[in-house]
């Protein structure tokens, strides 16, 4: 079940004022045709607004800009009084209109965040050794989580998006005999490493394939998913699925047929899933369940040749 925000009861209002918001031209300046990630490092600074851009850089120590725009964002865009930013009231106090208001409307439509309960699944030595600390608590509490969706719905087949090396593909093929993972990956590099990984797990490529392919929302990639699950209906999953890579994965959940659900988390304790057969009780008359994978489908993005 979806859980919006709290200033919205509605779904289909929700799904329009987040659709308007990704369209505006400031989204499109801030990420330009890239992974958010690296907005930065090609020109987006220089396309803010320069107000906003000479009020950061007004700041002594840019992780202080960092920090304090994380700090706003949490807080609900409000002026922060937080121990490090004691020394620089008066700037704080100088934050442009024009921020102060978008990053309230970010806020606005922001999902809560709260940490989902649920079981872990037990990682034996054999996957855990090539894991840090902090991958075998987001592998365990992922693994358990696709492994119940899927037994619950009688989906014996997974497509694991963004693959990376594979620690969730080749976890959930060694853990889960039943199913059938299919690995996808724009880096050739990773998809390796994640072969040699189940390679060295003694998991066959019938169990476990992998793709290098861009997630672009092309429906080239759709018809590869298709072929490969072969009628059967499937799983979409995407583990730190950051950037626009949710996006897609939104578009194919509502233009592929064999996917039935899709999972997504960005951190251990933060996932969401939609469903196509089951709508949320404000979505009266919808055919394909929440109206936001079906809305966001239609918002224009800019291709995006760095996600992975």
């Amino acid at each position: 079940m979806l859980v919006l925000p709290n200033r919205y009861t509605d779904p289909k209002k929700y799904t329009n004022d987040l659709c308007e918001f990704i369209a505006t031209p400031l989204i499109d300046q801030l990420t330009g045709g890239i992974h958010v990630n690296d907005a930065l490092i090609y020109g987006a600074w220089e396309s803010l607004p320069r107000d906003w851009t000479s009020y950061w850089s007004s700041w002594s120590d840019h992780r202080l800009v960092q920090q304090e725009l994380l700090d706003s964002i949490e807080d609900r865009g409000e002026l922060m009084t937080t121990e490090s930013c004691d020394n620089h009231v008066e700037l704080l106090h100088s934050r442009p209109v024009s921020l102060v208001s978008w990053l309230q409307k970010l806020n606005s439509l922001a999902l809560p965040r709260s940490e989902r309960e649920g079981p872990l699944a037990e990682l034996p030595d054999a996957l855990t050794r090539r894991m840090k600390t902090k991958k075998v608590a987001e592998i365990s509490k992922a693994a358990a989580y696709v492994h119940d969706v899927c037994q619950r719905k009688g989906i014996t087949r997974v497509v694991d998006m963004g693959s990376g090396q594979g620690y969730l593909s080749v976890s959930l093929a060694h853990l889960f005999p039943h199913l059938k993972i299919l690995a996808i990956d724009g880096s050739a590099s990773q998809i390796a490493g994640s072969q040699e990984f189940a390679n060295s797990l003694g998991i066959p490529d019938s169990k476990l394939a992998h793709l290098v392919h861009w997630i672009d929302g092309s429906s080239n990639l759709a018809h590869r998913i298709e072929d490969w699950a072969d009628g059967q209906k499937c799983m979409l999953v995407g583990l730190h699925a950051c950037g626009n890579l949710s996006d897609h994965m939104l578009r194919y959940l509502t233009s592929v047929s064999c996917i039935e659900t899709l999972g997504l988390s960005w951190r251990v304790s933060h996932q969401l899933d939609f469903e196509k057969a089951q709508p949320h009780p404000e979505c009266h008359g919808t055919d394909d369940g929440l109206p936001s994978p079906k809305q966001l489908g239609t918002v224009r993005r800019p291709n995006n040749s760095s996600q992975k």
